[in-house]
């Protein structure tokens, strides 16, 4: 791959310490024409520093040390094999940080590859040493029993003598055959869903606001503003089976930036309806796969499913809890490519976050909501007593027998099911809602003063602040259910009538939604 720096700005410096040579490289401009993919970046990087230092000849077998704003690499030597290796595995161990573009080294080289000298076999050796490093990286930082519930209480007891190790052995082969037997049963379900019409598939996940907070900076402003004051923007997804154009797996967004109710249930009820709202037609069975975070795992989202299927919006409703822990392979795969999309931009908007979320591969919709609303405290109300004691539970269904919602549940691993009668919910009236703006008048009054953000930019913050408390948006569960309704009936109609059908419903929602002036409160 050609990599040619701008030689205006590139300095190489050397200095002599006993037997050590120190080479400085400081590149501060380059270019280069492969896109945004930061290790690609890197690894061209150090093929040019290599060819810098052999034309100075300073590669002549001792240890070396190379220091400079993308790189830190030691024991170059003239054996390109060698060489190579040791600058890949850097490359592919490496953290970017998001703001100085270094290469972080988490883990360790073994001393044995540090202290190698010239002139003994290195390239086998090598080989075996970074193989051996590999595998015990990939077994700690890529195992994700550290979080789960049963995997630590079962370390613990062995860490404190309560468990011997064949026993522990035992339990966690039990343990973990269970979770290998659900994750069987969801891909059974998840591939079930790309063939059937009538069978909807949701993997629901949310992602860490921490690479999400805006402004996203990498230079030195970013510590201008605190993360206090930095607007957390709430980011979900919910993966479908049914596969785009492009051969990947549809992918709906939800973004939650300043909102007073965002956050624990009502963010996974929101992004639940959103999502439901967004589809073309609803089916007859849906089922929902989530973590078991107590946002997700709780009374008010099955009341709320067994208000779906009480009004017939949904004829069985399947909702898996996957364990602490133990997560969605779809969701966590594609929230590391956002992660990546995110580390090569700076977004100082919502805006900005939005189109860069909408250029991701397989993204089918992105949406920033506006408000948020409290749809817990209308629910609560109608919590139901036959909810109590279930929470061992990690497999619940949904559906109507004899005019009665029946709601079925199992333990992890476990085929049987327990059935209990659950008395129908009667939700009504508008849900609460509120708008938070004392977040955005902290954060635009912090960057005015110090001036981390351009002028540009603080205005528009001020024009959508403006727009979001003059023109809030409030909707009814009447609205909500029968927009639902609408997408049901719209199952019987040929391909050809969706699109329209999908432009009606639109219309439809518009029509139904209200418009207020003012902020309302819990006691208005």
């Amino acid at each position: 791959m050609d990599f040619e720096p701008d030689r205006s700005t590139t300095s190489i410096v050397e200095e002599s310490k006993a037997s050590t040579t120190v080479v400085k490289l400081k590149i501060t401009e380059y270019r280069m024409a492969v896109g945004n993919d930061r290790v690609t970046r890197h690894s061209a990087l150090l093929n040019h520093l290599r060819i810098e230092l052999l034309k100075k000849d300073v590669l002549n077998g001792d240890n070396h040390y190379v220091h400079g704003n993308f790189a830190k690499i030691k024991n170059y030597s003239k054996t390109s094999a060698d060489e190579g290796r040791l600058r890949n595995w850097y490359a592919e161990q490496g953290q970017h940080h998001p703001r100085t573009g270094k290469i972080v080294i988490s883990k360790r080289l073994p001393k044995r590859i540090i202290s190698m000298q010239a002139g003994i076999s290195k390239i086998a050796r090598t080989k075996y040493l970074i193989k051996k490093t590999r595998n015990l990286i990939s077994i700690e930082s890529s195992s994700l029993m550290n979080r789960c519930n049963v995997c630590s209480k079962i370390k613990t007891h062995i860490r404190r003598g309560k468990l011997s190790k064949s026993d522990a052995h035992k339990l966690m082969s039990v343990h973990m055959d269970g979770v290998k037997d659900e994750r069987n049963y969801v891909n059974s379900c998840f591939a079930k869903s790309e063939v059937d019409i009538e069978y909807l598939h949701l993997t629901i996940d949310d992602m860490s606001n921490i690479a999400t907070k805006l402004p996203h900076l990498f230079d030195s402003r970013s510590k201008l503003i605190p993360d206090s004051i930095l607007l957390r923007a709430d980011l979900s997804g919910a993966v479908h089976a049914k596969k785009a154009l492009n051969g990947g797996h549809v992918t709906d967004l939800h973004v939650d930036v300043g909102n007073l109710y965002a956050g624990g249930s009502n963010a996974t009820l929101g992004f639940l309806l959103s999502t439901l709202q967004r589809c073309t037609t609803l089916p007859s069975t849906l089922h929902l796969q989530l973590d078991g975070a107590k946002s997700n795992k709780n009374k008010v989202l099955l009341s709320l499913l067994s208000y779906f299927v009480s009004e017939q919006i949904f004829t069985k409703i399947i909702v898996h809890f996957l364990p602490s822990g133990h997560s969605h392979a779809h969701c966590d795969r594609f929230f590391a490519q956002v992660r990546k999309a995110l580390d090569a931009e700076e977004l100082y908007t919502p805006g900005e976050l939005l189109n860069s979320l909408g250029s991701l591969t397989g993204v089918r919709s992105v949406r920033m909501e506006r408000l948020s609303f409290d749809f817990k405290s209308c629910i609560e109300p109608q919590l139901r007593k036959e909810l109590d004691g279930i929470f061992s539970s990690m497999h619940f269904s949904f559906e109507r027998k004899d005019g009665e919602v029946v709601m079925s549940h199992r333990p992890l691993g476990s085929s049987t099911l327990n059935e209990r009668k659950v008395k129908m919910v009667e939700l009504d009236g508008t849900p609460l809602w509120s708008i938070d703006t004392a977040d955005f008048e902290t954060m635009i009054d912090c960057a005015g003063k110090d001036g981390s953000l351009p002028k540009e930019t603080i205005e528009m913050w001020r024009k959508a602040m403006s727009r979001v408390e003059n023109e809030p948006e409030k909707i009814s569960w009447k609205t909500i259910m029968d927009n639902f309704r609408r997408k049901k009936s719209a199952r019987v109609l040929p391909p050809s009538q969706l699109k329209e059908k999908d432009q009606e419903d639109l219309q439809y929602f518009l029509m139904n939604t209200k418009n207020s002036r003012k902020r309302r409160s819990p006691n208005n």
